[in-house]
């Protein structure tokens, strides 16, 4: 399994956003926000998408160690609102900003567990 962003010189890839996850959050003054937060993924399997993009509610965009100018979005609770869209608590500001949200390791992994059951099953 391969993951990377947008741009990266991958084959087979499928994008996963966590707007087809509702990966949404509240951010006090800002509202409902959701996750745009754009991963490809490759495999030496087969691989399908979560469903198309639905970037309505703002976006909280988690990236970038939290410098300036990355965002409109700034202001008390982005650190808490980051944890809370990725739906990972439990890291740091910086640790999240090389996170792979649990909702898109859980997606990609459920998709190769199913093959390994396959191939294991036809052996």
């Amino acid at each position: 399994m391969i993951e990377n962003v947008k741009g990266a010189p991958l084959l087979d890839r499928v994008m996963l956003c966590g707007s087809a996850f509702s990966l949404t959050a509240e951010f006090p003054g800002h509202g409902t926000v959701g996750l745009r937060r754009h991963r490809l993924f490759e495999s030496n399997g087969p691989l399908r998408g979560a469903g198309p993009c639905d970037h309505r509610l703002p976006a909280l965009r988690v990236f970038g160690h939290g410098r300036p100018g990355n965002s409109d979005m700034t202001g008390p609770g982005y650190a808490q609102a980051s944890r809370d869209v990725m739906r990972i608590w439990w890291m740091t500001r910086d640790q999240l900003n090389e996170a792979i949200p649990p909702a898109y390791a859980a997606h990609v992994g459920g998709q190769v567990m199913a093959v390994l059951r396959e191939e294991a099953a036809a052996a």
